[in-house]
């Protein structure tokens, strides 16, 4: 027997008032999700516009932002190789600068920007505790990330853009894996 909701004689031998097997209920959920957008009114095509012309305006602004952000990157790893900090504990801001480059790098054209900083994101989740032998691997992705910004490199089509991923990539599958806890 199956039942739904729009039927009255469900059989109630069940005690516990659960359906028996091979018995279905049909649940018919309402939607909501016109009441939460508003009364169907499309978003106006000139804001849309506006707000591309908005993004494409803090381009230049973003290159900036990337280039400072990766050369604060560059000294943390600089640091750590000369022993003034400990790489273990920098860990969260290597990875917190190159999620946010990776982050925004593709809104704002940078696609092979966004790539090999999800490269390094991915090795820093893989690895349990990062240590010396860890540095080169960060530090390549750290001059790869600043010669694609100096040479303000948009998209992912630029073939020695590919071979840069596909060679850091490559670095990284030659490190010893220690995953995280």
């Amino acid at each position: 027997m199956s039942a739904s909701l729009l039927d009255t004689d469900i059989d109630d031998t069940d005690p516990m008032g659960e359906l028996v097997e091979g018995e279905h209920q049909v649940i018919h959920v309402p939607n909501t999700l016109r009441a939460k957008t508003g009364s169907g009114e499309r978003v106006d095509p000139e804001r849309i516009k506006a707000a591309e012309k908005a993004v494409l305006g803090m381009a230049d602004d973003f290159r900036i932002w990337a280039m400072e952000d990766v050369a604060q990157m560059r000294d943390i790893i600089a640091d750590c190789s000369a022993g003034s900090l400990h790489v273990v504990d920098e860990r969260e801001r290597i990875y917190d600068i190159s999620h946010n480059v990776k982050g925004q790098g593709s809104t704002f054209g940078y696609t092979l920007l966004t790539s090999v900083a999800d490269n390094l994101c991915n090795f820093l989740d893989r690895q349990n505790e990062l240590n010396s032998e860890h540095l080169p691997v960060m530090a390549a992705h750290t001059e790869a990330l600043s010669a694609i910004l100096r040479f303000n490199v948009k998209g992912s089509d630029n073939p020695t853009g590919q071979e840069i991923v596909r060679s850091l990539h490559e670095l990284i599958t030659k490190q010893p894996v220690k995953p995280r806890v």
